[in-house]
């Protein structure tokens, strides 16, 4: 069995931004809400000078689900992690 090979893992805290259901609404109802704090951790797959791309799960061939792609811009903490043996 081959291993995927390892990544850095990390916590990120990053806001994101928030959406809402399709039709009429009044300028309150449109206006109100916060963004939502989010915390992810996960192998990073790719990062570019605006993009992390993180991934929770991988197995052997390699493949992987559960990719998040955050806007740095939208990333508050970041803390690199160790897997203890």
């Amino acid at each position: 069995m081959t291993k995927p090979r390892p990544a850095d893992l990390y916590y990120v805290e990053w806001m994101d931004a928030e959406g809402s259901t399709s039709g009429w609404k009044s300028l309150v109802d449109a206006t109100d809400g916060e963004l939502v704090q989010c915390f992810s951790v996960g192998w990073v797959l790719r990062e570019t000078a605006t993009l992390l791309v993180i991934v929770p799960h991988m197995n052997t061939t390699p493949e992987y689900d559960g990719e998040v792609k955050i806007p740095k811009v939208n990333i508050t903490k970041r803390i690199k992690l160790k897997i203890g043996r």
